[in-house]
């Protein structure tokens, strides 16, 4: 893969720029302007490299991402139901930051913990919190901000940058459960004598769990029977190069079915954040394929009926015609039963037919 790019202009003070994969399969190499950038195995996890010191100050610079699916001995997985494809398949990214910004260079990590944990005393949460600060000085200080679902700061706090660790509490939060989806958004903004230098977020649920080995798994305390799905991210003719509306569909049919869990399945993902949320934010979304599968359901149905029917009387009349065991007479005969039997494959395509349609008209009034 290669395409150029103009440096980007850092306003603040030491500029660095990243170049961000958000994964390749299954092993890559990442050039610019011909020079060796970061070298990666592994071909579900993000990974980034300071390519500062390798592009131009004027003109394009040129970056190469050079894809290998091969097999290698030290790379996982080394075998597995599913297949192991190369390529780009999430997106690759350009990061401009100032010298001094949240860690980008630790295993493609964000450079931000949350931890929120339901607590009984405060009647509601504490979210522990940390972040990581490339090249900080006593001037910066990292500023924390919890915000609800409607946008409303509900707790925040300042620390050093160098010592970003704190606990903040929030009264009466409120709990995520599988039918009460509910985030926080979480926001570290790094500031240097007040201006703003960098920024990361986080969307995360206050919830608990645990599992007895008698009665099963209990959310927030209440008895949560797992009813779910392993999902692979794969569609035909796609691979696993899913843009997001796949990502979508796959959600919202996961929450038709009626799942309360997903696994997911065998290696690092990065949608499945969003997958996470999605699946409790997708009420009422529906997506058009589904009008035209209940109507191809329908006509499918009654079609394969009617094929049927004729087929198995075709072939009846004829064995009983080639054996001689019949006069014209006897066909005849049978044939009037043989009208009523047809009469029930009728019914069933229509039934079939009546399904699918009443499949596609819900879904196209739910449109």
């Amino acid at each position: 893969y290669a395409r150029t790019f103009k440096t980007p202009r850092q306003p603040l003070s030491g500029g660095r720029v990243y170049v961000e994969i958000l994964a390749a399969g299954q092993q890559a190499t990442v050039y610019v302007n011909g020079k060796e950038a970061v070298y990666h195995e592994g071909g579900y996890s993000t990974f980034r490299a300071d390519v500062t010191e390798l592009c131009v100050e004027e003109g394009d610079n040129l970056l190469v991402v050079a894809c290998d699916n091969s097999n290698k001995s030290n790379v996982y997985p080394q075998s597995a139901d599913f297949t192991f494809y190369g390529g780009l398949y999430r997106g690759v990214n350009l990061i401009s930051v100032p010298n001094t910004h949240f860690d980008l260079d630790y295993f493609g990590g964000p450079g931000l913990r949350v931890t929120p944990k339901p607590c009984s005393e405060c009647g509601g949460a504490k979210f522990e919190l940390e972040s990581w600060v490339t090249n900080p000085d006593e001037n910066f200080t990292v500023m924390y901000s919890i915000e609800d679902a409607a946008g409303n700061e509900v707790a925040c706090a300042v620390r050093p940058a160098d010592d970003t660790k704190v606990i903040v509490a929030v009264p009466g939060a409120r709990r995520w459960s599988v039918d009460d989806p509910y985030l926080y958004t979480v926001t570290a903004t790094l500031q240097r004598r007040n201006e703003a230098y960098d920024e990361v977020s986080a969307m995360v649920g206050v919830r608990e769990f645990s599992v007895d080995p008698q009665k099963g798994f209990f959310l927030n305390g209440e008895l949560t029977p797992l009813r779910g799905v392993s999902r692979h991210q794969d569609r035909l003719y796609q691979g696993n190069a899913l843009n997001w509306e796949d990502h979508y569909d796959d959600a919202y049919i996961i929450k038709e079915l009626g799942a309360n869990t997903i696994r997911l399945a065998t290696f690092a993902r990065r949608e499945e954040i969003a997958i996470m949320k999605m699946c409790g934010a997708t009420d009422g979304f529906i997506r058009g394929p589904f009008v035209v599968e209940g109507l191809i359901l329908g006509l499918m149905g009654a079609v394969v009926a009617f094929v049927i029917q004729w087929a198995v009387y075709a072939a009846v009349c004829r064995a009983f015609v080639n054996s001689g065991a019949v006069t014209l007479f006897h066909l005849m005969e049978f044939r009037e039963i043989w009208g009523r039997v047809l009469s029930v494959f009728l019914l069933s395509g229509a039934g079939i037919g009546a399904v699918g349609s009443g499949f596609a008209i819900r879904r196209f009034l739910q449109v």
